[in-house]
């Protein structure tokens, strides 16, 4: 027990001394034999959070056939995860604007689903009875899009007394994954099949014992290999240096990164996205 309470009186000894030692680097008067720290230009470090991502759709279930519904719009959550370098303009000690670079990686997922009640767009048939019924099907397409995102954002402060501030610039993205699996599905009657003996070149294969027609099974058709857009943020900056003597920042905020060019050459499909997620910056 005395050992125990020597150990606490020495610990929190050394926590005192470092926050003096704190408190004479961040405001108190400079001495020759405790020199005023130079202000930190630099920061870095990790960063990750949430994105809703919102898809605009504009593609057909089968490419081509007018009598099939279009996917118009879909959204999803993912996550992005990465670190961002900031560099502050003018004098470091009283800067209120930076250049704020983040790298990350984005998960843009969705779902696209349409159902059809009624007659087939390809014929169903009534395994009990070997005749064509009508049916309640499903169009869907699981997008997986992933992107290399590289922000080059303007930064500026509501003021020196405020933690607030806003940052905008664009985002260059470059896609590492682009896949889709579209699909036609029987929702109801449990016995009805799709007619495997009728052939079509849409199909690649049936899966679920025929109530299931796949399509497409890899990466998007047409798909474009870089996306760009402008990315919108307001955060909050938390100095843990003031608390906790720690050479840090916690900056939570939400972004919005508007797409403006499309996922594919040839239909206007974009994708945008709300993000909320954390940056923890530590001086260099």
């Amino acid at each position: 027990m005395r050992y125990g309470l020597r150990l606490f009186s020495s610990l929190l000894a050394i926590v005192m001394v470092v926050g003096v030692g704190e408190s004479y680097a961040q405001g108190g008067a400079a001495t020759p034999l405790a020199p005023a720290a130079a202000p930190p230009r630099i920061y870095v470090g990790p960063i990750g959070g949430f994105n809703q991502n919102f898809h605009s759709g504009g593609f057909r279930s089968f490419k081509g056939d007018p009598a099939c519904p279009v996917f118009e719009a879909a959204s999803a959550t993912g996550f992005f995860v990465g670190g961002s370098f900031e560099y502050l303009l003018g004098n470091p000690s009283e800067a209120t604007s930076s250049i704020l670079l983040r790298l990350t990686y984005d998960s843009r997922p969705v779902t696209f689903a349409v159902r059809e009640e009624g007659t087939a767009t390809l014929p169903v048939i009534d395994t009990t009875r070997a005749e064509i019924v009508d049916v309640t099907t499903e169009h869907h397409a699981e997008i997986n899009y992933s992107l290399l995102s590289l922000d080059a954002l303007y930064k500026i402060m509501i003021s020196r007394d405020i933690p607030v501030g806003v940052a905008v610039g664009p985002t260059v993205n470059f896609v590492i994954v682009g896949t889709a699996k579209q699909t036609y599905e029987i929702v109801s009657p449990n016995n009805a099949q799709f007619d495997t003996t009728r052939k079509t070149n849409s199909v690649i294969r049936y899966e679920d014992n025929a109530q299931v027609m796949v399509f497409v099974d890899g990466d998007i058709p047409n798909r474009s290999s870089f996306r760009f857009g402008i990315k919108a943020g307001l955060f909050f900056e938390l100095n843990l240096r003031k608390f906790l003597f720690a050479p840090a920042l916690v900056v939570p905020g939400i972004w919005f990164d508007a797409g403006l060019t499309k996922i594919t050459t040839v239909e206007n499909w974009r994708v945008n996205a709300f993000q909320a997620g954390v940056d923890i910056r530590w001086a260099l």
